[in-house]
């Protein structure tokens, strides 16, 4: 609790009211710290399909939860899967005829 510069309370709390108070303040933290992140180490971004902080979040998250989630002040690259099928999806439209579009 020190660490994370939490004024402990005046009044007497229980060791599990403090575990409590530790574990909510850790799932509060960014996933990516001076200390624990490779990438942070070496002065670049963090790769999301690469980096491992942030590996035990729900897969099936937002790209943009992900970047909420990484404390690297050069940020976290993130591949939008969604918005390259749409482009190419946009690209070949333009280009093919509709007959074919619709087999893709």
């Amino acid at each position: 609790l020190r660490k994370r510069r939490y004024k402990l309370p005046t009044q007497k709390i229980t060791r599990e009211e403090l575990e409590q108070t530790l574990y909510k303040l850790v799932q509060e933290e960014p996933c990516c710290n001076d200390t624990n992140c490779t990438c942070i180490r070496n002065g670049i971004g963090c790769q999301a399909d690469t980096c491992s902080c942030w590996s035990n979040v729900n897969p099936n998250c937002s790209s943009s939860s992900i970047q909420e989630l990484c404390g690297n002040k050069l940020g976290m690259y993130i591949v939008d899967t969604k918005h390259i099928r749409s482009y190419r999806e946009d690209v070949i439209a333009k280009i093919m005829p509709s007959s074919f579009v619709s087999l893709w």
